[in-house]
C-alpha cells in the first residue's frame, strides 16, 4: 500500500471522527440545563462558602445570589436577559469574572495577597505592570490545543515572542533573549533541553505562569524571565489526572492534608514509538519527533503558621534518532542523535513575619548534553561531529522583602557554583551553529577550523555571584520601583557590573495604566552547548566579556486595548572573529588564527498593539488579536545585516467559539515574516579575493543573512467536549507548514513538521 493511499485513508478517518463529534456535540447541546450553576472552591479545592456571585449584562448587574456550605449557586436564567458575564467575589480572594459561555462546573478562586494592617506582602518574584500571568485554567485550555497537550509554555501568546526552529517549539526569544527560566522559586536554567517540541515541566503541576516579556526588575539578571509556579493543595485530598494524546501521555497524581501535599507527574512520548513503526516515506525533510521522558515531584510542608518549606525535583531524558538519505552533496546520507538528560533538586523556605517576607532557597542541577552527527559506514566526506558537556551547577538565593504603608524595600544576594564543566568535542565540518540555525553553512575558514578545533577537550569551573536591593514607593496613583544589582563573574575578563532599573507605573482609571521601563542587564555568554560558537565561547572565556542589555519600553493599557513601544540593544556579543597575522603560508595558521570576541552588537526597535475581547457576538465568542513590528539589527566586526531570528513583521489571531458550556471550538491564524538566512554560494564567489585578506572576509561576510525564507504561515483548529470529570480535545496543527521552511542548506529546505492531527482527553478522578 502506497504512502499516499495510507495517507488518504487516514485523513478520510480523521474527518469522519470530526463529524461524528460534532454531531454528538450539537446533539448534547439541546440538552442544557435551565439554570446558571456552578461550584466555586479555592486553590486547594476548598468550597468556599457564602461567596457573592453577580449575573452581569454589559457591566450592568441583573441578578445575585451566593454559595451554600458546598459552595455551589443556581440562578434561574431568565426569558428578557441574556447575561454576559458573572462575576464572583469572597473575601480573602481576588474577584473573578467569568464569560457566560466559559461558565464551568468548578471555579477557582485565586488567594489575594496576604493583608496585614496597612501592609501589602507579595511574591518577591513579582514587580508592577511588568509580568503578565496565566492561571491554570486558561493553561490547560491553550495546551490541551497544541501539538503537545502538556506543554504550559504553549500558552504564551506576545506579540514579542518568536520560537527557535518549528512553530511547535518551547525554545522561545523575545528580541534577541532567552527566558530565564524559574520553577517554584527556583532558577532551573534557560530554554529547555528538550528538541524544541515542549517545555520541561508538565503543565498538570502548574498552577501559574508569570512571564516577563519586557524587562525585570532588579532581582532578576535576565530582561525576559518565565516563572512556573506550582499548585498548592494544602487541604485533604487524594486526586489523579491523566492526560493522554497522540504525542505524550501524562499522570499526575496528589495527595495532602492542611499541613502538607505532594505532587507527582511522569510524562512519557508516545508519536515517537508510533512513527517507528508506520514506515512512511517522504518527498520533504522535515523535523521528526523525539523521545522524552520527565518526572517531576513537588512538596509542601507547613512547619508553622508563618512557615514553610517546598521542596522541587525534576528529572528529564531526551533522545532524538533519526537519518537522512543520501543527497546532492551527501552520497551516504547522515546519521544523527541528540541525547540529553536533567535532574534538579530545589528547596525553597518561605518565612512570613509581620512586615517581613523572607525566601531562602537552595538548589543542585546536573545537565548532559550530546549530539552526534556522522556519514553511515564510517565515510570520510561530509559532516562528522560528537559533542558531549556535562557539568553540575548549585545555587543559592536568599530574597528579603520589608513592607510599609508607602513604601516596600527588597533586597537579595544569589551564588551559582559549578565545581565542573567537562565539554569535549570531535569534529569535520561543523561551523559551530546550532542544528536550528536558518543556515547550515560552513564558515568561511571551515577548513583551518577542522584543524584547530578536530579535537577539544575543556574543563572549568565557575563561580558566581549577585546582588541587589529595590525599592518601591506609591504615591497617589504612581507606583516607583528603582533598582541597583551588582553581578560578578569569576570566568570572564571582568571585575563586575553594576546595573540600573527603573519603572514608573501610573494608574489612570481602574481599567487603564501608563508604564515606563528602563533596564540595564548582565549575562553570562555560556549558555546550552549547542547554541551558536559556545564550544568556542569556553575555549576562549577569560577573553570574553558578560553580554550587556540595554532596554526602554512604553506600554499603555485601556480595557481590551494595549500598545507597547520598544527599544533593545544587546552588546558585547561573542562572534568569530580571524587574526589574519597568524597566517603562516597557504592553508597553514597557528592555534590564534580563530578566536570568539566580544564586539558583535544587536539593535531592535519595534511597537506592537494587543486586542482582548470575551464575550463577543452574543456572548458566544472569545477574540485575541495582536500586530506587531520590529526592526532589528546584527552588526559584528565585519558587516551590519538582518538579524536571524527576527520577523519584522508578526500579526496573530485567536477565536474560540462556545457551543455549550460542555463543547467548545476553537482557531488560531498566524503569520510573520520569514527569517533572514545566508545563501549557500556558488565556487566562484570563493575566488575573488585572496583568501587570507580582509576584503575576502568581507565580501563573504557581505551575504550574512542576505536573503529571507517565504513569509511563514500557520492554521490551528481545536474542539473540545467535556462529559463528568473528563475533557476529549482534537486540535490539527500547522496546517500550511508544507510552505514553511526552517533551515537552508546546500541540498535545500528543511520544513517544519508535518499537519499533525491530536486526538487525546484529560481524566479527573
Amino acid at each position: 500500500m502506497s504512502y499516499i493511499y495510507r495517507m488518504k485513508i487516514y485523513n478520510f478517518k480523521i474527518l469522519v471522527s470530526v463529524l461524528v463529534f460534532c454531531i454528538g456535540a450539537s446533539l448534547n447541546a439541546r440538552n442544557q440545563s435551565d439554570n446558571y450553576n456552578g461550584i466555586v472552591q479555592s486553590d486547594e479545592q476548598i468550597p468556599i462558602e457564602g461567596a457573592t456571585v453577580l449575573i452581569k449584562t454589559d457591566n450592568q448587574t441583573i441578578g445575585k445570589t451566593t454559595t451554600n456550605e458546598n459552595g455551589l449557586f443556581i440562578y434561574p436564567k431568565l426569558e428578557n436577559s441574556v447575561p454576559t458575564e458573572i462575576m464572583i467575589t469572597a473575601l480573602g480572594f481576588e474577584d473573578k469574572k467569568i464569560s457566560i459561555h466559559q461558565l464551568d462546573n468548578v471555579i477557582i478562586l485565586h488567594k489575594r495577597i496576604l493583608e496585614l494592617p496597612s501592609i501589602n506582602v507579595s511574591s518577591p518574584k513579582s514587580s508592577s505592570q511588568l509580568q503578565e500571568s496565566t492561571h491554570k485554567s486558561e493553561i490547560s485550555k491553550r495546551s490541551a490545543t497544541s501539538l503537545v497537550s502538556n506543554n504550559p509554555v504553549s500558552s504564551l501568546r506576545q506579540p514579542q515572542l518568536l520560537k527557535q526552529g518549528s512553530t511547535h517549539s518551547s525554545k522561545i526569544r523575545i528580541n534577541g533573549s532567552a527566558p530565564l527560566y524559574f520553577f517554584n522559586g527556583n532558577p532551573i536554567g534557560d530554554n529547555p533541553n528538550h528538541y524544541g517540541m515542549f517545555s520541561i515541566v508538565p503543565s498538570s503541576v502548574v498552577g501559574e505562569l508569570q512571564f516577563y516579556p519586557t524587562g525585570t526588575s532588579a532581582e532578576f539578571q535576565s530582561p525576559v524571565v518565565l516563572d512556573i509556579g506550582i499548585q498548592e493543595k494544602f487541604n485533604f485530598h487524594s486526586n489523579t489526572e491523566i492526560d493522554f494524546s497522540a504525542v505524550q501521555t501524562t499522570g499526575t497524581y496528589s495527595f495532602g492534608s492542611d499541613k502538607y501535599f505532594i505532587t507527582g507527574a511522569l510524562r512519557k512520548s508516545v508519536l515517537d514509538k508510533l512513527v517507528k513503526y508506520a514506515k512512511y516515506k517522504s518527498d520533504r525533510r522535515t523535523t521528526p519527533p523525539t523521545n522524552f521522558q520527565d518526572i517531576a515531584i513537588i512538596s509542601g510542608v507547613k512547619l508553622s503558621n508563618k512557615t514553610t518549606l517546598y521542596i522541587n525535583h525534576l528529572n528529564s531524558y531526551d533522545f532524538l534518532e533519526y537519518n537522512t538519505v543520501s543527497t546532492t552533496n551527501n552520497n551516504y546520507g547522515l546519521s544523527t542523535f541528540q541525547h540529553s538528560k536533567l535532574n534538579f533538586t530545589g528547596l525553597r523556605l518561605k518565612i512570613i513575619e509581620k512586615n517581613q517576607l523572607y525566601n531562602f532557597e537552595i538548589s543542585r542541577k546536573s545537565r548532559l548534553e550530546e549530539y552526534k552527527a556522522s556519514p553511515p559506514l564510517n565515510k570520510s566526506q561530509g559532516l562528522d561531529i560528537y559533542l558531549t558537556e556535562q557539568n553540575y551547577i548549585y545555587n543559592s538565593n536568599i530574597d528579603i522583602t520589608l513592607f510599609s504603608t508607602s513604601l516596600d524595600l527588597k533586597g537579595g544576594v544569589s551564588i551559582t557554583y559549578i565545581p565542573q564543566r567537562k565539554t569535549k568535542l570531535n569534529q569535520k565540518n561543523w561551523d559551530f551553529l546550532s542544528p536550528e540555525d536558518p543556515s547550515n553553512n560552513p564558515l568561511i575558514y571551515q577548513h583551518e577550523i577542522n584543524n584547530l578545533y578536530h579535537n577539544a577537550s575543556i574543563i572549568e569551573k565557575e563561580l558566581n555571584s549577585a546582588m541587589y536591593v529595590s525599592m518601591i514607593s506609591h504615591f497617589e496613583d504612581f507606583k516607583i520601583e528603582n533598582g541597583i544589582r551588582f553581578d560578578k563573574f569569576s570566568n570572564l575578563n571582568h571585575s563586575g557590573d553594576f546595573n540600573l532599573r527603573t519603572n514608573i507605573s501610573y494608574q489612570l482609571d481602574s481599567q487603564k495604566f501608563l508604564s515606563l521601563y528602563f533596564g540595564t542587564f548582565s549575562e553570562n555568554p555560556v549558555q546550552n552547548i549547542l547554541e551558536n560558537y559556545q564550544v568556542l565561547v569556553r575555549d576562549n572565556i577569560s577573553l570574553l566579556k558578560p553580554v550587556h542589555t540595554k532596554l526602554v519600553s512604553l506600554t499603555f493599557k485601556s480595557n481590551s486595548l494595549k500598545l507597547s513601544l520598544f527599544k533593545k540593544k544587546i552588546s558585547d556579543i561573542p562572534e568569530t572573529v580571524y587574526d589574519l597575522s597568524k597566517v603562516k603560508s597557504i592553508g597553514n595558521v597557528s592555534d590564534q588564527f580563530i578566536s570568539v570576541s566580544s564586539s558583535a552588537e544587536l539593535i531592535f526597535n519595534g511597537a506592537d498593539i494587543t486586542f482582548e475581547k470575551s464575550a463577543l457576538f452574543g456572548t458566544k465568542f472569545d477574540l485575541y488579536t495582536y500586530y506587531g513590528y520590529s526592526h532589528a539589527d546584527k552588526t559584528n566586526s565585519y558587516i551590519s545585516t538582518d538579524y536571524e531570528l527576527n520577523a519584522p513583521h508578526k500579526f496573530y489571531l485567536e477565536l474560540y467559539y462556545y457551543i455549550s458550556r460542555k463543547i467548545t471550538f476553537g482557531t488560531d491564524f498566524s503569520f510573520h515574516t520569514g527569517y533572514a538566512y545566508t545563501p549557500h554560494l556558488p565556487y566562484t564567489e570563493y575566488t575573488k579575493y585572496d583568501r587570507y585578506s580582509e576584503a575576502y572576509i568581507k565580501h563573504l561576510s557581505s551575504f550574512d543573512n542576505s536573503e529571507r525564507f517565504p513569509d511563514n504561515y500557520t492554521i490551528n483548529l481545536s474542539s473540545r467536549y467535556k462529559v463528568g470529570d473528563t475533557e476529549f480535545f482534537l486540535a490539527v496543527s500547522n496546517i500550511t507548514n508544507r510552505k514553511n521552511p526552517l533551515v537552508a542548506t546546500s541540498d535545500g529546505y528543511i520544513y517544519d513538521a508535518g499537519i499533525m492531527p491530536t486526538v487525546g482527553f484529560t481524566w479527573k478522578l
